[in-house]
């Protein structure tokens, strides 16, 4: 579908500098149909949520220099300027400046940060959901899929605001990959919370990834396994051809930390992930390996 233009700059600007956070997020949600949405998205929430911290401080600074009673400080007149007294007020270290700005946040980046968290469901759309479905059926797991998005400026710009946070502030960049990762967890076929609305999309891009892999060695599953349990087969038999006594103990241990880490590979590769939770392979594969060894020593 091809999408709409790009939104006009100096409405955008006029917008950066007049609305609250809330009526640009309303605004502006319809940015995933428009070209460079997720890029000026992320700018407008960036620069209003910066506003929205920094102003109160600078006006109660201008309105501490006026001995009137009836007084408003003028508007803020361009991105720059918000900018500029944020890093002039970053600096800022007296007892009184502190007192008035961590009413709120501990410091002014904290601000920006809290503010920009209640855009972040703004920040979801379709096309960003298929990208982890397709990436996820190509055998990407989550992170790895949080990373490709974060890390490549063409691809990040495109699909998500999420890039333009990141980019534009470092220290909010965990908390973007903690939600992301919340949002893309159940995106994979036989996660008990999976859509069934994707079936159609993870086949077709499970086929295109399996047909493009097809000539790579022990790319497929069936060859992983067999790779696996042959593996464990040599160290088992290594295991067994060991003397025993005290001085075996150290290879022992080493090999039976081996065979723990292939037991659950295989159990990883074999297993039902509707029927089995993520996380018990590796325990259940240690019990299982504590319990043969047991006899043997």
């Amino acid at each position: 579908m091809k999408k709409l233009e790009r939104y006009d700059k100096d409405i955008l600007l006029a917008d950066m500098l007049n609305l609250s956070l809330a009526s640009a997020c309303k605004k502006y949600k319809d940015w995933a149909l428009h070209e460079m949405g997720a890029y000026d998205f992320g700018l407008l929430t960036v620069v209003v949520a910066a506003r929205e911290v920094v102003w109160p401080l600078y006006a109660a600074e201008l309105k501490a220099k006026k001995q009137k009673k009836e007084w408003g400080p003028p508007p803020f007149e361009s991105v720059e300027q918000i900018w500029e007294e944020l890093r002039r007020m970053e600096r800022k270290t007296t007892p009184d400046f502190l007192e008035r700005s961590q009413k709120a946040y501990p410091t002014l980046e904290a601000g920006i940060y809290a503010k920009l968290r209640r855009c972040f469901s703004y920040g979801m759309s379709q096309e960003l959901r298929e990208f982890a479905v397709k990436h996820h059926a190509c055998g990407y797991s989550t992170a790895q899929v949080i990373d490709l998005l974060l890390s490549d400026e063409a691809l990040g710009e495109k699909l998500t605001p999420f890039f333009v946070y990141t980019e534009m502030l470092k220290g909010i960049t965990q908390v973007v990959r903690d939600y992301l990762s919340t949002k893309f967890n159940y995106l994979k076929r036989g996660n008990p919370r999976w859509p069934a609305k994707y079936d159609d999309l993870w086949d077709a891009e499970r086929a295109k990834h399996l047909d493009s892999i097809k000539g790579i060695p022990l790319t497929h599953i069936t060859e992983q396994i067999s790779a696996m349990s042959e593996h464990y087969l040599k160290l088992r038999d290594e295991f067994d051809a060991l003397p025993p006594g005290r001085e075996s103990t150290r290879d022992r241990g080493i090999l039976t930390r081996a065979m723990v880490q292939t037991m659950s590979g295989l159990f990883a590769l074999t297993r039902d992930p509707a029927a089995i939770p993520a996380n018990k392979p590796a325990l259940q594969g240690e019990a299982a390996m504590k319990a043969v060894t047991k006899q043997n020593t």
